[in-house]
């Protein structure tokens, strides 16, 4: 088993399941609109840490929530990048199939 100190499947995990609670409301959590400004860079994180993983189907996921979230946030332009990083991720998951 090789493991990765920049990331981990399992952080990316953990990373990605908290913001998807960020990207929806709760009224347990009096939270009644999604946080995106909080979620995003939770996306970003997993989705990276997928990649470093080599875990692209995961990868993928993460940056196409991160693209969402940056399109939320009136960032069109970051959102282009995530959805570039989610091809160039499909590109590499396609050769490994």
């Amino acid at each position: 088993m090789v493991l990765n100190s920049l990331g981990s499947e399992s952080e990316g995990d953990k990373q990605f399941k908290a913001a998807e609670k960020l990207s929806q409301g709760s009224l347990l959590a009096l939270r009644f609109k999604a946080d995106w400004e909080q979620a995003t860079p939770l996306y970003e994180q997993a989705a990276n840490n997928f990649k470093q993983s080599k875990v692209y189907a995961k990868a993928i996921a993460a940056f196409d929530k991160a693209a969402h979230g940056q399109e939320r946030l009136n960032s069109p332009w970051h959102a282009a990048k995530h959805l570039e990083k989610a091809a160039e991720c499909c590109k590499v998951h396609s050769h490994i199939i």
